[in-house]
């Protein structure tokens, strides 16, 4: 029951204490009484306690945050926290206390990070996206009332980014050079540079993907590649083996090192993605490049990187005129929207469609014919 009364101009509410309405009614009385005496005093407002007494840095916070969300995320994902973390965040905020950190001081961080010159606009919104992370649950757990670095105040301008790719003439350029470099290749160098960039672009596969792939996961009789295993459930998946790509995957099979993986070091060791970069994609690329300017052709782009290969598959797909959603499945994208506004470039060359075709599907089907 709640007791309803004025008392020095205001209205009040208070609990009775009971049920019983009799008693209600004389607790009532009593507090009228003294407020008419003048001796009744309104109580005193209840002061809650905070979830936690002392308030801490932003350096303890962030490292109980991280703690918390490191074994939810995959390797690449824990480096890319690690690195707006370390490099980053923690040197700029990691003496201030969560209730110093304002939209002044964010916006001060993300001038600094500017006027430094190493990260561009995006990067730089990436560590203020993480920021924005922590000091949600700053948030939360009632450090601060708001979030100093939410809204797009707080960003730094960016331009769209430029999303390389090869176009079909340069596919067979990519492949021409890095098979140069396999015939000059020695025992003590590793081999297989055509067969990597060949499925890298013809596949779609991821770098991580490919460096763990195995032979058990090829199926070159009825063309099929099983991506068993991805950063997403989208990525796991099956990817038709065209003819022009079983070719080159048999060609190198008979002159692979013995291994269940497929693409190996010389050791007999799983690549990772420096070794891919380092080892193959560099130097193919780099050859292509002096084989192009031999032939007064235009070169391929500087920035391209093995994800690259993965955009210029999509691309070669659409081309090719197959259907979105078929591209998006093999991809290993869960949205349309993924696969068409940021991985499909226009293929521009003379003779694309063709080229096109002939690379992702079997002689004789560029009347249209899916190899699905």
């Amino acid at each position: 029951m709640t007791l309803r009364f004025s008392a020095y101009g205001q209205r009040y509410e208070l609990p009775a204490g009971t049920d019983d309405e009799t008693r209600a009614r004389a607790r009532l009385d009593e507090i009228v009484d003294q407020v008419k005496r003048g001796t009744w005093q309104p109580p005193t407002p209840i002061k809650l306690t905070p979830r936690h007494a002392a308030e801490p840095t932003f350096g303890a916070f962030a490292e109980e945050w991280f703690n918390g969300k490191a074994r939810d995320l995959s390797p690449r994902g824990r480096d890319d926290y690690l690195w707006a973390l370390n490099n980053h965040l923690l040197p700029y905020f990691t003496e201030m206390l969560l209730s110093e950190i304002t939209v002044q001081t964010v916006d001060a961080y993300r001038q600094a990070k500017l006027s430094e010159g190493k990260l561009g606009g995006t990067s730089v919104n990436k560590t203020i996206a993480r920021l924005a992370q922590i000091l949600d649950l700053a948030v939360e757990y009632g450090y601060i009332s708001a979030n100093p670095a939410r809204g797009r105040r707080r960003r730094a301008k960016s331009a769209p980014p430029r999303r390389t790719f090869l176009e079909p003439e340069q596919v067979i350029a990519v492949l021409d050079a890095a098979a140069e470099l396999d015939r000059e290749a020695t025992r003590y160098k590793q081999t297989g540079r055509r067969a990597i960039m060949a499925t890298l672009t013809l596949a779609g596969l991821r770098v991580g993907e490919l460096a763990a792939l195995r032979w058990q996961d090829m199926d070159l009789t009825y063309r099929k590649l099983y991506v068993r295993d991805s950063k997403t459930q989208a990525g796991v998946r099956v990817v038709p083996i065209s003819a022009f790509l079983k070719n080159e995957l048999i060609a190198y099979k008979a002159q692979a090192v013995a291994s269940d993986l497929v693409f190996p070091t010389g050791t007999g060791h799983q690549r990772d993605k420096d070794n891919i970069r380092n080892r193959v994609h560099n130097p193919v690329i780099a050859r292509a490049n002096e084989d192009l300017a031999k032939h007064e052709r235009p070169r391929i782009q500087a920035e391209l990187t093995p994800h690259a290969l993965r955009r210029t598959f999509i691309s070669l797909l659409l081309e090719a005129g197959e259907n979105p959603r078929n591209v998006m499945a093999w991809a290993g994208h869960s949205t349309p929207g993924v696969t068409m506004a940021i991985y499909a470039q226009v293929l521009s060359s003379p003779g694309s469609r063709e080229l096109a075709q002939r690379l992702l599907w079997r002689p004789g089907e560029a009347n249209g014919s899916s190899p699905a």
